[in-house]
């Protein structure tokens, strides 16, 4: 950019730059009453438990720090208005207490896997693999 410095000057292409630049998240508290009730709905619809108690005004002065809901400049947020970064915080915060059932890491007993071939199966079929 000027000068004898190098430091300063970005070297590689303009793909590794941008891919750089989203490599960060900014997370930005939601102050806007109505923006925070869309998010909380959102929440709610894909099935997180969501402690409303715990956001905002009535959380600082009961415990004497602010905890807001935070939106994230990724795109993930800013195509869903929800992402994993949001959600991360929302967590440590304590604001989320319990994650929907299809994020539950533990292992389910679907029992054991019968023998043979499917029953379903089409001849010279993969299975649906390729």
């Amino acid at each position: 950019m000027g000068g004898d410095s190098d430091s300063s000057e970005f070297k590689g292409d303009f793909g590794n730059l941008i891919g750089w630049l989203g490599a960060f998240h900014l997370l930005t508290p939601i102050t806007e009453p109505l923006e925070r009730k869309c998010f909380i709905d959102r929440l709610k619809a894909s099935r997180y438990t969501v402690d409303e108690d715990a956001i905002g005004v009535l959380a600082a002065e009961r415990s004497g720090r602010t905890v807001e809901l935070y939106a994230c400049n990724c795109g993930v947020f800013v195509h869903y208005s929800l992402c994993k970064h949001s959600v991360s915080r929302g967590r440590a915060d304590g604001i989320i207490s319990k994650m929907p059932p299809q994020f539950n890491t533990q292992k389910r007993n679907a029992g054991a896997a019968k023998p043979g071939r499917r029953k379903k199966a089409k001849r010279g079929g993969t299975g649906g693999y390729q």
